[in-house]
């Protein structure tokens, strides 16, 4: 039985109502011969059982329920495919979603894809065109919550990746480390996304390529305190497993002003401003493992490397300009403003 070219990973808990509507279409938009897998992360809602009626899929079933990241581990163990896409279980694919993303890799420096991916709400509104992250420690989607104009629709080069429907080289992800487990889920692709670049990889985002995803429909109200929670650890968790110490004079001043700001806005806004500080301290119970994966991270990379060769984006300006867009966002309930797309210079690297 040949190899297949692409290997799609689908990670499910009891979400048996959006995968009705959601894998119809992979099925019929899907590259010939791509491989399809479902895996099952304990559910309730008889979706192994639902599944069976489809010959080409293949379900991993999970006896214990262990989140995101372990679902998606064991697609991607489980996978044959040279390239593997994890999309979430309220994704929906679009015809000839998958063809341009896998001409990429072709290049052997690409080791992930994005594609612009839509709110399936408001179809005109990005939800991700690839991740980006700055210095201070803030993780975001490209784009996310402007409106889609015309010149938005350049491909270029990106700091990462949103596992929501990302593309991603298979023997880069086993050499790299795979989803972090001890995540659960959020940011796990960020952290991913500095071991691909911190092992030579770069990372696009294919405009050519569309899916809608249903936002937040996997993860939940953002007013739960204990999603907050696991958030805010998470992205603390990122930080610090992630910047290098070369970096840190610059990155500390800035990460501490944007934690105490985004908690303010959190409390203006009622949302669980507490939780998010919680869990911000939470991520210090890892300490020592934190020791470990920081004695690995590069020595010499220094705050201009960050941003010329990783994308990363360093400066103070666009710190000020996140929190500005933030508070517009959080407290008037604007819309995002159009999104440029990628700067001249990542059009030019991809």
């Amino acid at each position: 039985m040949s190899r297949p070219r692409l290997s799609i990973v689908i990670p499910t808990y009891n979400g048996l109502y959006w995968l009705k509507q959601s894998l119809p279409l992979v099925l019929a938009y899907a590259p010939p011969q791509t491989e399809i897998i479902v895996v099952d992360d304990a559910s309730s809602d008889g979706t192994t059982e639902w599944l069976r009626r489809f010959e080409r899929v293949r379900v991993v079933r999970r006896r214990r329920n262990g989140g995101f990241c372990a679902a998606v581990n064991d697609g991607i163990v489980a996978a044959r495919g040279e390239v593997v896409e994890t999309l979430n279980n309220d994704a929906f694919v679009t015809p000839g979603w998958a063809e341009k993303p896998l001409k990429l890799f072709d290049d052997p420096s690409v080791a992930a894809v994005a594609p612009l991916v839509l709110n399936l709400y408001k179809p005109d509104q990005i939800d991700s065109a690839g991740d980006g992250w700055h210095l201070c420690g803030r993780a975001y989607g490209h784009g996310n919550r402007c409106r889609l104009q015309p010149r938005s629709r350049q491909s270029g080069e990106v700091f990462g990746v949103s596992a929501s429907a990302g593309f991603f080289r298979r023997k880069v992800l086993l050499s790299v480390g795979l989803f972090p487990v001890e995540f659960g889920a959020y940011y796990d692709d960020i952290d991913l996304a500095f071991r691909i670049r911190y092992a030579g990889y770069r990372a696009l985002y294919c405009a050519e390529s569309r899916v809608y995803h249903a936002v937040h429909a996997s993860y939940g109200s953002q007013r739960d305190p204990a999603r907050v929670r696991q958030l805010a650890r998470n992205e603390e968790l990122v930080f610090w497993r992630n910047t290098p110490r070369a970096a840190l004079p610059l990155a500390l001043p800035m990460h501490l002003a944007y934690v105490l700001l985004h908690a303010a806005l959190m409390w203006l806004d009622g949302r669980p401003g507490m939780a998010y500080l919680l869990g911000r301290l939470d991520a210090w119970g890892a300490r020592r493992e934190l020791a470990r994966i920081r004695s690995a991270l590069p020595r010499r990379l220094t705050v201009h490397r960050l941003a010329a060769r990783h994308r990363v984006e360093t400066s103070a300006r666009e710190l000020a300009a996140i929190v500005l867009r933030a508070a517009r966002r959080r407290l008037q309930g604007a819309q995002g403003t159009e999104w440029s797309g990628p700067t001249a210079t990542q059009r030019h690297a991809a």
